[in-house]
């Protein structure tokens, strides 16, 4: 609480991703709201080339599949768990798609990745959800442009998502948590 109200008492400007943040600098640092700007998390506007060998690795791979992709940080906040048991409610409705999970996972969330994988294998989904773990930018950006949906079940939070700024980048239909950021 010292540093963060320290660092902001030095500074000039604040620039954070989203009001969530700000409102909290303001109610828990007491950092006037004149010193705060939001900018929200831009989106690029230009898609990159890809190697047309991962795409065609992914093309094939998940061939004549409509492709629901949650992609982001492996961790319960972000609830990839929720995604996976939603999948098995809706899978006999959608024959033709895919749950396609991926991202990073950090050394305090490896317990909660296995659980995922535990989940898929329990409800029976190997055959329609598919864990890729982390994955490559190259990979990442094929993902999103050859799916038809993305999907992200967080829980609430301050932060915003990296994640859901690719999702807008390749104009993607979103499914997302009813949350502030």
């Amino acid at each position: 609480h010292l540093y963060v109200k320290s660092i902001c008492g030095l500074c000039h400007k604040i620039i954070v991703e989203n009001n969530i943040v700000k409102s909290g600098l303001e109610e828990y640092f007491h950092i006037t709201s004149d010193k705060v700007n939001v900018i929200n998390n831009a989106v690029s506007q230009d898609k990159p080339l890809i190697s047309k060998a991962i795409r065609e690795k992914y093309s094939e791979k998940f061939s004549d599949k409509k492709i629901i992709l949650c992609f982001g940080v492996i961790s319960p906040r972000k609830g990839q768990s929720n995604a996976i048991r939603a999948f098995k409610i809706i899978e006999d409705n959608l024959p033709n798609h895919i749950l396609i999970i991926g991202g990073r996972v950090s050394p305090e969330f490896q317990l909660y990745e296995k659980s995922l994988l535990n989940t898929i294998t329990e409800l029976n989904l190997q055959k329609k959800v598919f864990y890729l773990g982390e994955i490559g930018e190259e990979e990442i950006n094929v993902l999103f442009e050859i799916s038809d949906i993305a999907v992200f079940p967080y829980h609430p939070a301050i932060y915003g998502s990296g994640a859901f700024s690719f999702a807008l980048q390749y104009e993607k239909p979103s499914i997302v948590t009813s949350i502030d950021t």
